[in-house]
Protein backbone atom coordinates (compact mmCIF):
# COMPACT_ATOMS: atom_id res chain seq x y z
CA UNK A 1 0.00 0.00 0.00
CA UNK A 2 1.74 3.43 -1.04
CA UNK A 3 2.36 6.28 1.65
CA UNK A 4 -0.03 8.71 2.24
CA UNK A 5 1.34 12.30 0.90
CA UNK A 6 -1.22 14.52 2.87
CA UNK A 7 0.81 16.08 5.75
CA UNK A 8 -0.91 17.96 8.68
CA UNK A 9 0.76 21.10 7.32
CA UNK A 10 -1.49 20.80 4.41
CA UNK A 11 -4.69 19.74 6.54
CA UNK A 12 -3.82 23.29 8.21
CA UNK A 13 -4.01 25.12 5.56
CA UNK A 14 -7.19 23.44 4.59
CA UNK A 15 -8.59 24.33 7.60
CA UNK A 16 -7.23 27.65 7.87
CA UNK A 17 -8.46 28.55 4.18
CA UNK A 18 -5.07 29.17 2.80
CA UNK A 19 -5.29 26.55 -0.48
CA UNK A 20 -6.34 27.57 -3.63
CA UNK A 21 -9.81 26.34 -4.94
CA UNK A 22 -7.55 23.53 -7.32
CA UNK A 23 -5.63 22.67 -4.34
CA UNK A 24 -8.67 21.67 -2.06
CA UNK A 25 -10.70 20.35 -4.62
CA UNK A 26 -7.38 17.69 -5.19
CA UNK A 27 -6.95 17.34 -1.38
CA UNK A 28 -10.75 16.91 -1.08
CA UNK A 29 -10.63 14.41 -4.08
CA UNK A 30 -7.41 12.46 -2.50
CA UNK A 31 -9.12 12.16 0.83
CA UNK A 32 -12.29 11.11 -0.59
CA UNK A 33 -10.53 8.08 -2.37
CA UNK A 34 -8.17 6.51 0.04
CA UNK A 35 -8.31 5.37 3.31
CA UNK A 36 -4.24 6.04 4.12
CA UNK A 37 -5.35 9.33 3.66
CA UNK A 38 -8.26 9.76 5.60
CA UNK A 39 -5.81 8.08 8.39
CA UNK A 40 -3.92 11.29 7.69
CA UNK A 41 -6.84 13.55 9.00
CA UNK A 42 -8.00 11.01 11.61
CA UNK A 43 -5.13 11.31 13.21
CA UNK A 44 -4.58 15.32 13.11
CA UNK A 45 -7.94 15.31 14.95
CA UNK A 46 -6.34 12.98 17.87
CA UNK A 47 -3.03 14.79 17.76
CA UNK A 48 -5.24 17.67 18.80
CA UNK A 49 -7.37 16.14 21.33
CA UNK A 50 -4.11 14.14 22.87
CA UNK A 51 -2.53 17.74 23.69
CA UNK A 52 -3.10 17.83 27.66
CA UNK A 53 -4.51 21.01 29.53
CA UNK A 54 -2.14 23.55 30.46
CA UNK A 55 0.17 22.36 27.28
CA UNK A 56 0.30 23.73 23.71
CA UNK A 57 2.02 22.37 20.54
CA UNK A 58 3.91 25.48 20.83
CA UNK A 59 4.80 24.76 24.67
CA UNK A 60 2.16 27.51 26.02
CA UNK A 61 -0.78 27.43 28.45
CA UNK A 62 -4.03 25.83 26.25
CA UNK A 63 -7.66 25.78 26.76
CA UNK A 64 -8.32 21.94 27.58
CA UNK A 65 -10.37 20.52 25.24
CA UNK A 66 -13.36 19.05 26.72
CA UNK A 67 -14.92 17.43 23.42
CA UNK A 68 -14.50 13.80 23.55
CA UNK A 69 -12.46 11.46 21.63
CA UNK A 70 -13.74 10.65 18.05
CA UNK A 71 -13.90 7.82 17.12
CA UNK A 72 -13.21 8.15 13.58
CA UNK A 73 -14.98 5.46 11.55
CA UNK A 74 -14.54 6.06 7.86
CA UNK A 75 -17.25 4.50 5.56
CA UNK A 76 -16.17 3.18 1.88
CA UNK A 77 -19.51 4.01 0.78
CA UNK A 78 -19.36 7.67 2.08
CA UNK A 79 -16.34 9.16 2.18
CA UNK A 80 -17.80 12.83 2.25
CA UNK A 81 -19.69 12.73 4.92
CA UNK A 82 -16.78 11.25 6.94
CA UNK A 83 -14.59 14.06 5.71
CA UNK A 84 -17.26 17.12 6.38
CA UNK A 85 -17.78 15.68 9.85
CA UNK A 86 -13.40 15.16 10.70
CA UNK A 87 -12.97 19.00 9.46
CA UNK A 88 -15.16 20.10 11.58
CA UNK A 89 -14.47 18.36 14.23
CA UNK A 90 -10.85 19.67 13.69
CA UNK A 91 -12.09 23.32 13.23
CA UNK A 92 -13.25 23.49 16.32
CA UNK A 93 -11.41 22.29 18.55
CA UNK A 94 -8.45 24.67 16.26
CA UNK A 95 -11.01 27.86 17.12
CA UNK A 96 -10.88 26.81 20.88
CA UNK A 97 -7.40 26.53 20.91
CA UNK A 98 -6.21 29.53 19.58
CA UNK A 99 -7.69 31.32 22.14
CA UNK A 100 -4.55 30.07 24.54
CA UNK A 101 -5.26 33.04 27.40
CA UNK A 102 -8.24 33.43 27.39
CA UNK A 103 -11.24 31.15 28.62
CA UNK A 104 -13.19 29.45 26.59
CA UNK A 105 -16.17 32.32 25.31
CA UNK A 106 -19.93 31.65 26.93
CA UNK A 107 -22.44 30.55 24.41
CA UNK A 108 -24.75 33.02 23.34
CA UNK A 109 -27.23 31.06 23.31
CA UNK A 110 -28.16 30.68 26.87
CA UNK A 111 -29.82 34.27 26.32
CA UNK A 112 -32.93 32.24 24.45
CA UNK A 113 -32.92 30.17 27.25
CA UNK A 114 -33.87 32.78 29.86
CA UNK A 115 -36.90 33.49 27.97
CA UNK A 116 -40.21 32.61 29.51
CA UNK A 117 -41.77 31.26 26.17
CA UNK A 118 -38.35 29.92 24.79
CA UNK A 119 -40.04 28.25 22.00
CA UNK A 120 -42.15 30.60 20.89
CA UNK A 121 -40.13 31.39 17.63
CA UNK A 122 -40.02 35.60 16.70
CA UNK A 123 -43.01 37.32 17.64
CA UNK A 124 -45.47 37.95 14.33
CA UNK A 125 -44.37 40.73 12.15
CA UNK A 126 -40.91 40.68 13.54
CA UNK A 127 -37.82 42.65 12.04
CA UNK A 128 -34.86 40.76 12.16
CA UNK A 129 -33.09 43.64 10.06
CA UNK A 130 -32.77 46.23 12.09
CA UNK A 131 -29.64 47.39 10.63
CA UNK A 132 -29.51 49.29 7.76
CA UNK A 133 -28.79 46.57 4.33
CA UNK A 134 -26.72 47.39 1.59
CA UNK A 135 -27.25 45.53 -1.49
CA UNK A 136 -24.30 46.59 -3.38
CA UNK A 137 -22.02 44.25 -4.42
CA UNK A 138 -18.64 43.82 -1.89
CA UNK A 139 -20.52 45.84 0.56
CA UNK A 140 -17.62 45.62 3.72
CA UNK A 141 -18.86 45.06 6.94
CA UNK A 142 -16.61 46.45 9.81
CA UNK A 143 -15.81 43.52 12.24
CA UNK A 144 -17.23 44.94 15.13
CA UNK A 145 -20.64 45.32 13.48
CA UNK A 146 -20.27 41.65 11.91
CA UNK A 147 -19.65 40.05 15.22
CA UNK A 148 -22.95 41.85 16.88
CA UNK A 149 -24.70 40.79 13.53
CA UNK A 150 -23.51 37.37 13.79
CA UNK A 151 -24.86 36.57 17.80
CA UNK A 152 -28.22 38.59 16.78
CA UNK A 153 -28.74 36.09 14.18
CA UNK A 154 -27.38 32.92 16.60
CA UNK A 155 -30.43 33.83 19.27
CA UNK A 156 -32.80 34.62 16.29
CA UNK A 157 -32.20 30.86 14.42
CA UNK A 158 -32.41 29.44 17.75
CA UNK A 159 -35.64 30.30 18.68
CA UNK A 160 -36.27 29.22 14.49
CA UNK A 161 -34.98 26.36 15.14
CA UNK A 162 -36.91 25.68 18.68
CA UNK A 163 -40.57 26.59 16.77
CA UNK A 164 -39.54 24.44 13.62
CA UNK A 165 -39.68 28.13 11.91
CA UNK A 166 -39.76 27.75 8.43
CA UNK A 167 -37.11 31.18 8.66
CA UNK A 168 -34.48 28.85 10.05
CA UNK A 169 -32.90 27.97 6.91
CA UNK A 170 -32.53 31.57 5.52
CA UNK A 171 -30.93 32.41 9.15
CA UNK A 172 -28.61 29.47 8.30
CA UNK A 173 -28.03 30.88 5.42
CA UNK A 174 -27.05 34.34 6.44
CA UNK A 175 -25.04 33.31 9.05
CA UNK A 176 -22.80 31.48 6.87
CA UNK A 177 -22.33 34.24 4.97
CA UNK A 178 -21.69 36.17 7.23
CA UNK A 179 -18.94 34.00 8.80
CA UNK A 180 -17.47 33.39 5.73
CA UNK A 181 -14.48 36.25 4.91
CA UNK A 182 -13.01 35.76 8.36
CA UNK A 183 -10.53 33.91 7.98
CA UNK A 184 -10.40 29.86 9.32
CA UNK A 185 -14.16 30.19 9.60
CA UNK A 186 -14.59 27.09 6.87
CA UNK A 187 -15.51 24.23 9.61
CA UNK A 188 -18.30 27.06 11.14
CA UNK A 189 -19.91 27.90 7.62
CA UNK A 190 -20.51 24.51 6.65
CA UNK A 191 -21.78 23.68 10.17
CA UNK A 192 -24.57 26.31 9.16
CA UNK A 193 -24.98 25.27 6.12
CA UNK A 194 -25.92 21.65 7.31
CA UNK A 195 -28.25 23.51 9.75
CA UNK A 196 -29.79 25.51 6.62
CA UNK A 197 -30.15 22.28 4.49
CA UNK A 198 -31.77 20.44 7.66
CA UNK A 199 -34.09 23.45 8.66
CA UNK A 200 -37.45 22.29 10.22
CA UNK A 201 -35.58 18.73 11.79
CA UNK A 202 -36.59 18.43 15.25
CA UNK A 203 -35.18 20.76 17.33
CA UNK A 204 -33.10 18.02 19.49
CA UNK A 205 -31.48 17.01 16.19
CA UNK A 206 -29.87 20.19 15.32
CA UNK A 207 -29.12 21.11 18.90
CA UNK A 208 -25.39 20.00 19.25
CA UNK A 209 -24.89 21.06 15.63
CA UNK A 210 -26.22 24.38 16.96
CA UNK A 211 -24.10 24.28 19.62
CA UNK A 212 -20.80 23.63 17.85
CA UNK A 213 -21.55 26.20 15.36
CA UNK A 214 -22.60 29.11 18.69
CA UNK A 215 -18.57 28.20 19.95
CA UNK A 216 -17.36 28.74 16.37
CA UNK A 217 -18.96 32.17 15.88
CA UNK A 218 -18.19 33.07 18.98
CA UNK A 219 -14.98 31.98 18.66
CA UNK A 220 -14.23 33.18 15.37
CA UNK A 221 -16.06 37.12 15.23
CA UNK A 222 -15.24 38.01 18.90
CA UNK A 223 -17.08 36.48 21.78
CA UNK A 224 -17.79 39.71 23.21
CA UNK A 225 -19.33 41.96 20.43
CA UNK A 226 -21.29 38.19 19.48
CA UNK A 227 -22.86 37.76 22.88
CA UNK A 228 -23.62 41.13 23.15
CA UNK A 229 -25.47 40.79 19.62
CA UNK A 230 -27.29 37.83 21.03
CA UNK A 231 -28.69 39.40 24.05
CA UNK A 232 -29.63 42.88 22.46
CA UNK A 233 -31.64 40.58 19.45
CA UNK A 234 -33.21 37.98 22.43
CA UNK A 235 -33.75 41.02 25.00
CA UNK A 236 -36.28 43.00 22.02
CA UNK A 237 -38.20 39.73 21.43
CA UNK A 238 -38.59 39.67 25.57
CA UNK A 239 -39.69 43.56 25.38
CA UNK A 240 -42.16 42.19 22.55
CA UNK A 241 -43.51 39.71 24.49
CA UNK A 242 -43.51 41.84 27.53
CA UNK A 243 -41.15 39.42 29.53
CA UNK A 244 -40.00 41.00 32.86
CA UNK A 245 -38.15 38.24 33.87
CA UNK A 246 -36.31 37.79 31.47
CA UNK A 247 -34.68 41.41 32.30
CA UNK A 248 -34.22 40.59 35.95
CA UNK A 249 -31.60 37.37 35.39
CA UNK A 250 -28.48 37.91 36.41
CA UNK A 251 -26.97 37.28 32.89
CA UNK A 252 -29.45 40.51 31.58
CA UNK A 253 -28.58 42.75 34.17
CA UNK A 254 -24.53 42.17 33.67
CA UNK A 255 -25.44 42.19 29.97
CA UNK A 256 -27.29 45.90 30.43
CA UNK A 257 -24.10 47.07 32.35
CA UNK A 258 -21.76 46.11 29.88
CA UNK A 259 -23.84 47.63 27.18
CA UNK A 260 -24.48 50.59 28.54
CA UNK A 261 -21.09 51.05 29.40
CA UNK A 262 -19.80 51.08 25.49
CA UNK A 263 -17.63 53.95 24.81
CA UNK A 264 -18.90 54.01 21.08
CA UNK A 265 -22.64 53.84 21.83
CA UNK A 266 -23.50 57.69 21.62
CA UNK A 267 -24.77 59.18 24.98
CA UNK A 268 -28.37 58.73 24.14
CA UNK A 269 -28.22 55.08 23.70
CA UNK A 270 -26.34 54.94 26.41
CA UNK A 271 -28.92 56.96 28.22
CA UNK A 272 -31.15 54.70 27.32
CA UNK A 273 -30.11 51.22 28.48
CA UNK A 274 -29.67 52.73 32.23
CA UNK A 275 -33.10 53.72 31.62
CA UNK A 276 -33.99 50.12 30.73
CA UNK A 277 -32.22 49.24 33.93
CA UNK A 278 -33.69 51.15 36.39
CA UNK A 279 -37.29 50.91 34.77
CA UNK A 280 -37.47 47.44 34.08
CA UNK A 281 -35.39 45.51 36.78
CA UNK A 282 -37.65 46.80 39.68
CA UNK A 283 -39.90 44.19 41.07
CA UNK A 284 -42.65 46.58 41.11
CA UNK A 285 -42.47 47.85 37.72
CA UNK A 286 -44.50 48.64 34.95
CA UNK A 287 -42.35 49.39 32.13
CA UNK A 288 -43.79 51.31 28.41
CA UNK A 289 -42.27 47.90 26.51
CA UNK A 290 -42.88 49.10 23.19
CA UNK A 291 -40.46 52.08 24.32
CA UNK A 292 -38.25 49.57 25.54
CA UNK A 293 -37.89 47.89 22.32
CA UNK A 294 -37.29 50.87 20.33
CA UNK A 295 -34.68 51.30 22.72
CA UNK A 296 -33.05 48.00 22.36
CA UNK A 297 -33.63 48.21 18.38
CA UNK A 298 -31.76 51.98 18.21
CA UNK A 299 -29.05 50.05 20.06
CA UNK A 300 -28.77 47.09 17.73
CA UNK A 301 -29.37 49.61 15.04
CA UNK A 302 -26.10 51.75 16.33
CA UNK A 303 -23.40 48.48 16.59
CA UNK A 304 -24.59 46.04 13.66
CA UNK A 305 -24.00 49.67 11.68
Amino acid sequence: MSEPTTDAERIAALLDGRLSAEQRSELLARLASSESERDVLAEAAAILRDIEPGESAGGGKALPLVMPRPRWRFSRARPWLAIAAAVAFIGVIALVRSHGHTPAPRDPGRFVAMLQARDGGAPAGWDDHPWSVSRAAGAVVAPDARAVRIGARVAELELAVRARDSAAARLAAELAALLEPIPASAPAVGIYRQVAGRAGAPPNELAALLARGRVAAASLAGADLVELGAWLETARVAAARHDAAFFREPASRAMLDRAAGLATLPATARQSLRSIESSITASDAHPDWSAVEDALTGVLRTLAG
